[in-house]
C-alpha cells in the first residue's frame, strides 16, 4: 500500500468519525430538549398530586387519632361508671 493511499484512507476515516460525532451531538441535543420539556411538566404535576395526597393523608391520620382517643376515653368512663357484673 502506498503512502498516498494510506494517507487518503486516514483522512476518509477521520471525516467519518467527525460525521458520526456530529450526529451523536445533535441526537443528544434533540433528546435532552425533548426530555426536559416533557419531564418538567410531568414532574410538577406529580409533585402537586403527591403533596395533595400527603395533606389528605395527614388530615385522615389526625382525624383517626382524635376518634380513637375519644372512643378510648368514652369506653373507660363507661366501664368505670357501670357496675361490674360478676358471678
Amino acid at each position: 500500500m502506498s503512502l498516498a493511499t494510506l494517507f487518503g484512507k486516514l483522512q476518509e476515516h477521520e471525516m467519518e468519525l467527525q460525521r458520526l460525532n456530529q450526529n451523536e451531538e445533535t441526537d443528544k441535543r434533540k433528546r435532552n430538549i425533548a426530555l426536559k420539556a416533557s419531564s418538567s411538566i410531568q414532574e410538577e404535576e406529580d409533585e402537586e398530586d403527591f403533596s395533595l395526597f400527603v395533606k389528605k393523608f395527614h388530615k385522615f391520620v389526625k382525624k383517626r387519632r382524635i376518634e380513637r382517643r375519644q372512643n378510648f376515653n368514652h369506653g373507660k368512663r363507661f366501664q368505670e361508671d357501670s357496675p361490674t357484673l360478676r358471678c
